[in-house]
Parts: C-alpha cells; sequence; structure tokens
C-alpha cells in the first residue's frame, strides 16, 4: 500500500465522555497497536488509519489515543467545545479533531 497524498486540517478542540463522540479505534490497525501515550507521530497514524478507511475526521485524545469512524466528521461536536487539549492531541476527555483527505494506492479499495 502506498500512500499518494495526505492533508490534515485541524477543526478544533471537542469535549468527550465515556458515551464517545467519535469511536475509539486504538489496537485495531497495527499502526495503533503501541501504548497510545508513547507514540511517535501519534497524528499522522491516526491520520493514516482514517483514510485508510475511508473517514473523514478522526481524533487524537489523551497525548496519542485515536479515534475515527465513518460519521466522525458529523459527531465530534457533540459535547461542544473545550480548551482542554495540549499540542494538537487532545487531553482529558478531550478530542484534538481533524479532518483528513488524501489517496492511497489500493489494489481493489476505492473511497
Amino acid at each position: 500500500m502506498n500512500l499518494l497524498t495526505l492533508t490534515v486540517k485541524s477543526i478544533g478542540c471537542f469535549r468527550d465522555t465515556g458515551r464517545r463522540a467519535i469511536p475509539g479505534v486504538d489496537g485495531t490497525d497495527i499502526l495503533l497497536r503501541d501504548q497510545y501515550r508513547r507514540r511517535a507521530d501519534a497524528i499522522d497514524k491516526c491520520a493514516l488509519v482514517a483514510l485508510k478507511r475511508c473517514h473523514k475526521a478522526f481524533a487524537v485524545q489523551h497525548q496519542g489515543w485515536c479515534a475515527t469512524g465513518p460519521k466522525a466528521h458529523l459527531t465530534y461536536r457533540k459535547y461542544g467545545r473545550t480548551n482542554r487539549c495540549k499540542n494538537g492531541k487532545g487531553g482529558p476527555w478531550a478530542n484534538d479533531v481533524y479532518v483528513v483527505s488524501g489517496k492511497y494506492i489500493f489494489d481493489l479499495i476505492d473511497c
């Protein structure tokens, strides 16, 4: 699988709760199997997972935890804005939310 383009744009910091605004995907992809708080390139890895799944948005919470889903671009603002994010990687119960676009070369997958 080869990456052709990747565009990531921040849209802000938003609250989260145990009833997630965006579903968590940590551990579901080889890029997300390490300990999230120590994850190098957490934003880029989460963006790649979202793009591979043809999702339009993703979030990083608590310094590396990744969340994305097919409706993430619609549900991210469920609990409103917050100022608890830090360094683009969210915070406790706070999602730094991004929109993602780009193209991969897939054998048979077309988003």
